[in-house]
C-alpha cells in the first residue's frame, strides 16, 4: 500500500498511478455512475497525495 511505503517517492507515484487511472476511467465512462466512479478514484488520490505531503511526526 502506498501509505505504507517508507520512500515518499514511490508513494507519491503510486497516488499519481490512480490518478492516472481515474482520468482513463472517467474518458471511457459511459454512464453516470462510471463518471461518478472515476472522481471518487480521483478524490481518493487526491487525499493520499495530501497523507504523504503531510510532515512526519517528530519521533
Amino acid at each position: 500500500m502506498a501509505v505504507a511505503d517508507d520512500e515518499p517517492a514511490a508513494a507519491s507515484a503510486h497516488a499519481t498511478a490512480a490518478r492516472d487511472r481515474a482520468w482513463e476511467l472517467e474518458a471511457g465512462a459511459r454512464d453516470k455512475n462510471q463518471v461518478v466512479l472515476a472522481d471518487i478514484v480521483c478524490v481518493c488520490a487526491d487525499d493520499l497525495q495530501e497523507l504523504i505531503d503531510l510532515p512526519s511526526p517528530a519521533k
